[in-house]
This record gives structure tokens, sequence and C-alpha cells, in this order.
């Protein structure tokens, strides 16, 4: 018994050592791993400009390009202070279906599907526009300001499929 009570003691005096012996705290810790890696710059540290104020530009409300996998959704997010907000999107036609569209004599479209109206866009497979796999499609999102003007920017968006696994 007292070779258990002797072992216990031993064990409890190395514990508190142990603890004592530690100066850093969780946080003085971390942050002494963290100090090994290059500082992330943040990616958004300017405010989005409003729509009609001095600084907004219309051509920066989207990015270049979009991708979207069809078994996912991409979702975006217009500039705030619009009062109205409609998105769509229009199938681009590459040459070999332009050129299959005019040999079956069929009228090539160009119409624009509207697929939104509100300051966020949620895009799926199943949004009101009917997306086909490995196609490209031109997303345009007009804006108005409260004094009636329209803007508008776009955007270019490709749907694949790759598997998830």
């Amino acid at each position: 018994m007292k070779a258990l009570t002797k072992g216990a003691l031993a064990l409890v005096l190395c514990a508190a050592s142990l603890c004592a012996s530690c100066s850093n705290d969780i946080d003085s810790m971390i942050d002494d791993y963290n100090s090994q890696f290059a500082p992330v710059e943040k990616y958004h540290d300017a405010p989005v400009p409003s729509v009609g104020d001095p600084d907004f530009v219309p051509s920066e409300m989207l990015q270049l390009y979009y991708h979207l996998n069809a078994s996912d959704y991409l979702t975006i997010v217009g500039p705030p202070g619009a009062v109205t907000y409609k998105w769509t999107v229009q199938y681009i036609m590459d040459k070999e279906d332009k050129e299959a569209a005019e040999l079956a004599g069929e009228e090539v479209k160009y119409e624009e599907d509207e697929v939104g109206s509100s300051r966020i866009i949620k895009l799926t497979m199943n949004s009101s526009a009917q997306f086909d796999n490995y196609h490209s499609y031109m997303l345009r999102l007009y804006v108005t300001d409260t004094q009636k003007r329209v803007y508008s920017d776009l955007a270019y968006l490709t749907i694949t499929y790759v598997s998830p696994y």
C-alpha cells in the first residue's frame, strides 16, 4: 500500500513540476506555432462601394470568370445599395453548335434567361435557366440605383461535371 502511495505521490509531484516549468499558455503556444508561416493578407480589406457611390465601378461588380461544378452550387453577391437587381444568363454557342444549328435550318437564338432578382444569387443545375454540362454562359447583372440609372456587368460562367469521388 505504501508503494502505491509513494508512486502516486511521485506522479503528482512530476505532473506539478511539469506544469510549473511550462510558462507558456495556450495562446502563446499557438502564436509561436503560427509564426513559422507567412502571414496571409486579407482578401477584402476595404468595404465594397455601394451602387451610386463616387467610387462605384460597374465593371467591377462581378469577377470575369466563374466556374460551376454540376454537382455543386455557386453563390454570387451583388453590390450593396441597389434598388433592383436582375441576374440573367445567356448560352454562348460555340462554333460547332452554331454551324450545326444553321445546317439544320434552326434559328440561332441568343436569349437571356432571368435567374434571379435579389442581391444574392445561388446557381445550381436546377436553376431556372436550363444549364448543360460542359457549356459556357454569359452571366449578366443589372442593377438600378435610386436615380433609376441602370448599370450592368458581365462574367463568363463555365459548367462542368467533376465527380466528387
